[in-house]
């Protein structure tokens, strides 16, 4: 056996022979069922955030979080039950997620109407707003263009009514 296939075996055995320190949480049942009524709202494993890939997990702040093949359901009191999937996902993530922008405030929205390929669409966070829009280059594997606005110019958006 190689040195390769020993360690993870003996890292995750040490992993879970400690008591819950280093891990998440467990969490809240409330916030746990409503990642699961989110899931189904948008289609169960057949729809946009294809099939789970982690159970429910809490956050060290109190919120929980579930992770799916294509996105990511996150719920917290003070911001309800949003989803996230790509480009703006990737973009999320890339900023530091919750640490940095914080929890969604809004589900992906879009205008109504419009092709998926040409829309463009966009999320609310407690500490920014991720928007997409059609562009000539790829970015994450789409022809889109996906920015952040964040800091004070997303705080006098955001004072001003935000979305």
């Amino acid at each position: 056996m190689s040195r390769n296939e020993i360690a993870p075996k003996a890292v995750s055995s040490i992993e879970y022979a400690l008591p819950n320190l280093y891990r998440d949480p467990p969490p809240d049942p409330a916030l746990a069922e409503s990642i699961s009524r989110k899931y189904q709202e948008l289609g169960g494993a057949s729809g946009i955030l294809g099939s789970p890939v982690s159970e429910a997990q809490g956050t060290q702040d109190g919120g929980a979080s579930q992770n799916f093949q294509k996105g990511i359901i996150l719920a917290h009191r003070s911001s309800g039950t949003h989803a996230l999937y790509d480009p703006i996902w990737h973009k999320w993530l890339s900023l530091g997620g919750i640490h940095e922008l914080g929890y969604p405030e809004t589900d992906i929205m879009t205008i109504p109407g419009m092709l998926a390929a040409t829309a463009p669409y966009w999320s609310q966070f407690q500490r920014g707003f991720i928007y997409s829009f059609p562009s000539g280059g790829m970015v994450n594997g789409y022809a889109r263009a996906t920015r952040v606005v964040r800091g004070a110019v997303f705080d006098k958006w955001k004072s001003m009514g935000g979305i």
